[in-house]
């Protein structure tokens, strides 16, 4: 088989190939309401690679050598993918796989996070799925002693303040975007909490 950087590099360039592997994961939108139908081991075996592989990539279309995003390139990207997505009957699937994505889009040269490609994305399309896509995956990879993804705040106060300070500064311009990390935000102050109170009985 072909080795993940090939496959990484494949679905840069083709959004029909990432449309592609989510019809391996998924039903259609048209044939969720039927009996789901046995799947045969192959089916199961290319369900499960597909997962994997979209589970292990990180690095979103239109990645600069410097780390930006180059923004047209992002967004072809993502508009192929749509609109191959809507033809395949995989909206919601895309959107929110897409959304998983880019929660490991880079911060702006300031430090603010997202980057500003992707807050456009996000102000512009309104998608429910792409924000809990974002969400999701950002709260469940970004965790102070994450050995996949090491952050620069080491505790749970300092992912809420960051992600606090982020959402203050995005407000004005870029709403759905400081929305979305307000959110992330508390969702780290509820783990935060949880952890003290734990460790307060466990004292």
């Amino acid at each position: 088989g072909e080795s993940p950087e090939t496959l990484f590099a494949a679905l840069t360039n083709q959004p029909s190939l990432f449309v592609e592997l989510l019809g391996t994961m998924y039903r259609r939108t048209d044939e969720r309401e039927k009996p789901a139908r046995e799947l045969t081991q192959q089916e199961n075996n290319r369900s499960e690679l597909a997962r994997q592989l979209l589970d292990g990539w990180r690095v979103l279309p239109g990645t600069q050598p410097d780390g930006s995003i180059a923004e047209s390139v992002l967004r072809n990207w993502t508009e192929g993918v749509r609109e191959e997505a809507k033809v395949q009957k995989y909206e919601d699937v895309a959107d929110y796989r897409m959304g998983e994505l880019f929660a490991h889009a880079p911060a702006e040269a300031d430090g603010v996070w997202p980057c500003v490609p992707v807050r456009r994305i996000v102000e512009d399309w309104k998608s429910e799925r792409l924000e809990s896509g974002i969400s999701c995956e950002r709260f469940n990879e970004y965790q102070p002693g994450s050995l996949t993804k090491p952050t620069t705040e080491k505790t749970w106060d300092e992912l809420v303040q960051k992600h606090r300070e982020d959402a203050n500064a995005l407000a004005g311009r870029w709403p759905r975007t400081a929305a979305l990390l307000r959110e992330l935000a508390a969702s780290y102050d509820g783990t935060a909490r949880r952890h003290k109170r734990d460790s307060f009985h466990d004292d």
